[in-house]
């Protein structure tokens, strides 16, 4: 039998299909975490601004405090605003993957673009106030 270099040319089909799975797999897991952690700084933000009553960042800073722990992504675009009781916080995250086979599974680049709004006044901070006479049952 003369099959000692049949492992070798499966070998040779089989390992680069399981890498480029395997790095198709990275790529989508950094993506998916960029994501979750550009959307925690912008609400982590919003949340700081609001209550310490700072004032509002240049958008140079607003990107900087965003693009902190990102793996692969880059805040490409910024805004924040302040009007009235609502703080709202935008910015845009682009991701260039030069790598031909995630090409075949995703476009050269991803990008995506998040907007939170945080309300300063919340429920908890709110007072009902009763009409005179009316008895509080809630207890």
């Amino acid at each position: 039998m003369r099959w000692k270099g049949s492992y070798t040319v499966e070998a040779a089909f089989v390992i680069p299909i399981v890498l480029g799975v395997v790095f198709v797999l990275l790529y989508a897991l950094f993506w998916v975490h960029d994501q979750c952690v550009l959307q925690a700084n912008i609400q982590n933000g919003l949340i700081q601004y609001s209550d310490t009553g700072e004032e509002l960042p240049t958008n140079e800073e607003w990107k900087r405090t965003l693009q902190q722990n990102l793996w692969m992504g880059n805040v490409t675009e910024t805004a924040i605003s302040h009007k009235r009781t609502v703080w709202r916080g935008q910015a845009k995250l682009e991701s260039v993957w030069q790598n031909d086979l995630t090409a075949i599974f995703f476009a050269d680049s991803q990008n995506s673009v998040y907007c939170l709004e945080w309300d300063e006044q919340q429920p908890s901070d709110i007072v009902r106030f009763r009409r005179k006479g009316e008895s509080d049952d809630r207890d």
